[in-house]
């Protein structure tokens, strides 16, 4: 009987288990002190602080740090997580924890440091946008019902347990974007009865309202954000091709043309602490990514860059 060669077998299983233990290394996501080296960031000059952005591997969801010392870091992965992470909330340069819907839908807030996640704060959370207040001891957010009885979207807030939750406003048309301009009053978009939407402040103690600024029907207001003393807003075209970033004061006067972004929508938009720089997400609504590309420009609209491709910017910490 011919003997078989079985030596060749044997060297190929060996490359061929090497080649799949080499690919796997490189595919995980990394440990929350590891530098990231899939992202493209080398030629990108964040000129101070650090940017927080949010993001998603085939793995986990992540929680991104872009440093100016070029320290970029993955800060928090709930790859490990029981839980997932589905909603990522807003926050501020102050307080140095973002609020998070993870789960089923419980609430939990990640500190920004990198020092990982504080306990859950209340199991049955429901909203569809969250932002925690500048003190950090109240949660506004906006929940949509579709009982008869009680349709439509709320505006809500609750001490920072997500207990003890109040509505203060109530629409059948579309609420987004809750942004706090201190720890009294809030800001946020509503549709109206028109289908024109405006941007409209609130006190949350009395429920008192201000429009501040409102678009005709042609053009939306998508996204809005309290960045180092200015409003910033996203007002794009109804088709969702494009969009321009607007500054105003906080008492929604004075707008002021910042940039025009061609291919999609602008979310997101943040002033870097120092004012020279603004990043914003772009998503351009039709396709099937939930995810959007991370851009920093300078704050005269000049110097674009690509950094990062992510669902959420977070903050621009100091």
């Amino acid at each position: 009987m011919k003997k078989t060669n079985i030596f060749p077998l044997i060297l190929a299983f060996i490359i061929i288990g090497g080649a799949a233990w080499f690919l796997s290394q490189n595919n995980a996501v990394k440990s929350s002190n590891t530098t990231i080296t899939e992202q493209k960031v080398a030629n990108v000059k964040i000129n101070s602080g650090q940017l927080i952005i949010a993001t998603k591997t085939n793995l986990a969801n992540q929680i991104i740090s872009f440093s100016n010392n070029g320290q970029n870091k993955i800060i928090f992965t709930d790859k490990t997580e029981s839980a997932k992470i589905l909603k990522v909330g807003s926050t501020n340069v102050q307080t140095k924890n973002i609020p998070v819907i993870e789960g089923t839908g419980e609430l939990a807030l990640i500190a920004l440091d990198g020092t990982g996640k504080n306990q859950i704060l209340n199991q049955n959370f429901n909203a569809q946008d969250l932002s925690l207040s500048p003190s950090g001891e109240k949660i506004a957010s906006i929940s949509f019902s579709n009982a008869e009885k009680d349709y439509g979207y709320s505006l809500n807030i609750s001490d920072k347990t997500g207990q003890n939750t109040k509505t203060i406003f109530r629409s059948n048309k579309i609420l987004s974007s809750p942004v706090w301009l201190d720890d009294k009053k809030l800001v946020f978009i509503k549709a109206q009865i028109d289908d024109k939407t405006t941007l409209a402040q609130i006190d949350i103690a009395t429920g008192d309202q201000t429009d501040l600024y409102s678009v005709g029907i042609n053009e939306n207001l998508y996204d809005l954000n309290f960045s180092n003393e200015k409003l910033l807003i996203s007002l794009g075209t109804t088709d969702a091709s494009s969009s321009s970033l607007y500054q105003l004061d906080p008492t929604g006067k004075n707008p002021k043309k910042l940039y025009t972004e061609d291919s999609g929508i602008i979310y997101n938009p943040t002033f870097s602490s120092d004012k020279n720089q603004i990043a914003y997400l772009v998503n351009d609504m039709v396709s099937d990514d939930p995810y959007g590309a991370i851009y920093i420009i300078n704050s005269n609209g000049a110097n674009k860059q690509k950094i990062s491709t992510g669902s959420k910017i977070i903050s621009w910490l100091p």
